[in-house]
């Protein structure tokens, strides 16, 4: 099993955002009964949304909560939420089910009671993917949801979502984890799987992380296959070769001229949290190598002359755009359509 998917936390205490960790916690200062019945969690891809959501499921149905009402994440219902598989919470994917007809069989089944537990909790998660239609049909739901329904919606772009579904919802925002929190989470995880790795090389995988906690820990998984003592300069040249196979990939598809293939580099790049002012950097210092060879009479087999010389320009205007761009790649995936 990945490291992501075995070390999610499980009960609201191994929760490594302060702000996410409160804000949960409080609802235990009320009855079930009295608890809000819609959660809108918003933030970055990896910043734990899918995790805290299913960790409010385990709120409302665990079978053996202590005096405070804290789930204990052992009993059958904490297992099985935890693995994705109880008939009471149903997670839909609304990036692959975003229109009228899923959210209408949803309403469907609204009405029954749960099979096993006190609640039947909605997870729906990229909801900002939904249709005008599935908003509206959405929207009726939360308007009367019957007393055993609980829905979570998450999203990692919470201006698609409209004003209407928000204001229905008690929002809890996840931003990006500062290295503090990302390493109380890579230090669990390091001691569990008795990993001998240097205090410098693990800040660096924080560092690298962008803020996000699933990116954190895939990166401790790729160096976890090192034999021996994990040092800084492993981690560097993990992610060097990382980085210098997307760079390799991005030009190549720039000299074939494939815009389809350059565009989803780029889409891959923005979900997963890299930063597209550093990665254009990269890409401007490898073609400012490409035009120097190539006015020393070397050979260039990356690209044509010509193509050097019509990107450098594009590429630095798209540069100076970023910084008032209010969608970041926007300058980037304009400048590539144009050439």
């Amino acid at each position: 099993m990945s490291f992501y998917r075995k070390y999610r936390p499980s009960v609201l205490s191994e929760i490594d955002n302060d702000s996410v960790r409160a804000q949960l916690t409080s609802l235990l200062t009320k009855k079930k009964q009295d608890l809000p019945h819609a959660y809108l969690f918003t933030g970055p891809k990896g910043s734990g949304k899918t995790t805290a959501a299913r960790l409010v499921a385990k709120i409302f149905n665990c079978e053996k909560p202590d005096k405070s009402g804290t789930p204990c994440g052992k009993c059958d219902a904490c297992r099985q939420i935890a693995e994705a598989r109880h008939l009471d919470v149903l997670e839909l994917d609304a990036a692959s089910n975003r229109g009228i007809d899923e959210i209408r069989a949803l309403r469907d089944t609204i009405a029954l009671t749960p099979s096993s537990s006190e609640y039947k909790i909605y997870i729906i998660d990229e909801v900002h993917m939904l249709t005008t239609e599935a908003f509206n049909a959405l929207l009726k739901t939360l308007e009367e949801p019957p007393l055993h329904a609980v829905f979570v919606l998450a999203t990692t772009d919470v201006h698609k979502v409209p004003a209407t579904i928000i204001s229905r919802c008690i929002h809890v925002s996840f931003g990006r984890a500062d290295q503090k929190a990302l390493l109380n989470a890579l230090k669990r995880i390091v001691k569990d799987e008795k990993l001998s790795i240097d205090d410098e090389a693990l800040a660096l995988i924080a560092d690298s992380a962008d803020g996000a906690y699933r990116d954190a820990v895939k990166l401790l998984e790729q160096v976890s296959f090192h034999k021996g003592k994990i040092t800084i300069r492993v981690v560097r040249d993990l992610l060097a070769i990382s980085e210098e196979q997307v760079l390799n990939a991005f030009i190549a598809a720039l000299a074939k001229k494939d815009q389809k293939e350059a565009l989803g580099i780029l889409e891959e790049l923005v979900k997963n949290g890299h930063d597209i002012k550093t990665f254009l950097v990269d890409i401007l210092h490898r073609l400012e190598s490409f035009l120097v060879a190539s006015a020393m009479g070397k050979s260039i087999d990356a690209m044509s002359q010509d193509d050097v010389r019509d990107l450098i320009p594009r590429l630095t205007r798209a540069y100076s755009e970023l910084r008032i761009s209010p969608i970041p790649q926007l300058p980037l995936e304009l400048a590539v359509v144009e050439f």
